[in-house]
């Protein structure tokens, strides 16, 4: 596994917790139930929205509507990012 799931809970649109999970690209929710475990929260409610959103932009959010218990946050994020992928670089001079 190369790649890590980072999970953000964000209140007020500041991070209050945040944590990375090992996993790959196609085992995102295995790796989201875990992260969700070690935050002690419910695991929210995957609906095809979500789905679209991980295959189009490798990232998700949740809201609290999408938990089956009460949360403490405004939204969790869900984003997955590869360790070994090597970033793209912008040809703006101004970047150089």
């Amino acid at each position: 596994m190369d790649g890590r799931l980072w999970i953000r809970l964000v209140k007020k649109n500041k991070i209050s917790r945040d944590l990375t999970v090992a996993c790959d690209r196609d085992t995102w929710q295995e790796a989201l139930r875990e992260a969700c475990h070690t935050l002690d929260l419910s695991v929210p409610v995957i609906v095809p929205r979500h789905l679209r959103d991980w295959d189009q932009f490798m990232q998700t959010r949740f809201l609290p509507g999408d938990f089956m218990e009460a949360v403490h946050f405004d939204r969790m994020e869900a984003e997955y990012f590869d360790e070994n992928f090597p970033r793209s670089r912008d040809n703006d001079p101004r970047n150089a």
